[in-house]
């Protein structure tokens, strides 16, 4: 559809996941340049008042260089085997490409990169604990149910290319109740941390990121991350496209970034696959692509 489009002349942004596999995501970010027109990834999460904050706290050295990433949760309303978002074909490999590693890793790892710079290299281990997934109704009576052929957990160790590493990790499982970290990210650096939206720096000092940035952001600042004002993040995703066609230039979520978020979440699947550390730029550039190429196959990508 998205390459339809640019062949018809038209810009596109796309919901994420950007593509159903990398190649497929590339084909579309390189028609869009051969062509002169905008391709962008509907990610709203780098436009939310919490990264933004978060940003601004990172590029003013607040907690120092940044050396460890920390997030995650297992389990929430659609576990322990409920069908995600009642849409049964997140649980098929090739209508969705993966499972909360796809689905959820784009949004983690866009953050991730926004935040912590490229990611060098993935480590990581996946698991279907569930291979049929339910929906009840209010009796408890079963009402559908599917097969699911993807992954419901998944850790992943990151390195990054500035050097720091972390880890992040998600499941659709777990039986019993909940378990997580903040609702925002830990992220450690050389003189203090940014734990659950709070800046709590070596010296002592502690603050709200938000309320750092409302302080300190110059008023250049305050127009880069909310231009007039605007801090809806789907308000900001929506300007962010209109003012990208409109000056001919990439959005911050351009087709690229989409492209990279699958890259990245794939690598995950790959690493998992062939049980070995795998470079993002390995799957970026096809030279690892053993979980995709059966999606790749399938669809003559």
């Amino acid at each position: 559809v998205a390459l339809d489009c640019l062949a018809a002349g038209k810009h596109v942004l796309i919901e994420k996941p950007f593509a159903i596999t990398v190649r497929a995501g590339q084909a579309i970010a390189d028609e869009a340049t051969r062509r002169g027109l905008i391709a962008g990834v509907a990610e709203g999460v780098r436009y939310s008042e919490s990264a933004r904050a978060a940003r601004w706290v990172i590029e003013h050295g607040l907690i120092g260089a940044l050396q460890i990433w920390l997030s995650g949760g297992i389990g929430n309303e659609w576990s322990p085997d409920r069908i995600v978002a009642r849409t049964s074909w997140r649980h098929r490999k090739l209508d969705a490409g993966g499972g909360g590693a796809i689905d959820i890793g784009v949004h983690l790892f866009h953050l991730i990169r926004h935040l912590m710079g490229p990611v060098a290299e993935i480590s990581a281990l996946t698991k279907t604990l569930e291979p049929e997934r339910f929906e009840r109704d209010a009796s408890g009576n079963i009402t559908s149910r599917v097969q699911n052929d993807v992954e419901d957990v998944f850790f992943a160790n990151m390195r990054f290319e500035s050097g720091a590493i972390g880890t992040t990790f998600w499941s659709w499982g777990g039986h019993g109740e909940p378990t997580g970290l903040a609702a925002d990210p830990v992220i450690y650096g050389s003189s203090g941390c940014l734990k659950g939206g709070e800046v709590v720096q070596d010296s002592g000092f502690r603050g709200k990121a938000g309320d750092l940035f409302g302080r300190g952001a110059t008023p250049e600042q305050r127009q880069r991350f909310s231009p007039g004002g605007i801090t809806d993040p789907f308000a900001l995703e929506t300007l962010d496209f209109l003012t990208a066609i409109q000056h001919e230039r990439p959005m911050e979520a351009s087709g690229e970034e989409g492209v990279l978020d699958l890259a990245t979440a794939y690598a995950v699947l790959e690493s998992a696959t062939i049980n070995r550390p795998v470079g993002v730029h390995d799957v970026l550039d096809g030279s690892v692509a053993t979980y995709q190429e059966e999606i790749n196959d399938h669809y003559g990508i």
